[in-house]
């Protein structure tokens, strides 16, 4: 079952890992969409609006076409991972595949959308801060 968006989010407000301020604005989400020529999901817009995400190396990108194939979306990076949308599967809710390291040119399918992925992003912090 996929991850309510906002009881994440409220578990990176818990362990102070969610800053107040967003990182874009409205038109700057609107342009990302126009720049790769798809919708973005609805659950990743969310966070782009709730304010910056402060969580060590992980960082999220704009949004641009994996130079690999085009039809993955890049979002984020950690370390040297690259995170990004496979805008051939799923109806707008797209899966998440990950790139281990930066010279990685065939991404692999780990999560069935955004709020799953977003969720072990706030898990890998450890139980001792979230002990949900």
């Amino acid at each position: 079952m996929k991850k309510d968006i906002y009881k994440v989010l409220e578990g990176f407000r818990k362990v102070n890992l969610l800053k107040g301020n967003p990182r874009y604005t409205e038109e700057e989400i609107t342009n990302f969409e126009k720049s790769v020529g798809y919708k973005l999901p609805e659950d990743y817009k969310i966070v782009l609006r709730a304010g910056y995400i402060d969580k060590g190396n992980f960082h999220f990108v704009t949004p641009r076409r994996f130079e690999y194939d085009e039809s993955m979306i890049v979002f984020g990076t950690w370390n040297k991972d690259i995170f990004m949308f496979n805008t051939k599967e799923g109806d707008g809710d797209y899966t998440v595949y990950v790139t281990v390291g930066e010279d990685d040119k065939t991404p692999e399918k780990r999560f069935n959308n955004f709020a799953d992925w977003f969720d072990s992003v706030l898990h890998s912090v450890g139980p001792t801060n979230y002990p949900e």
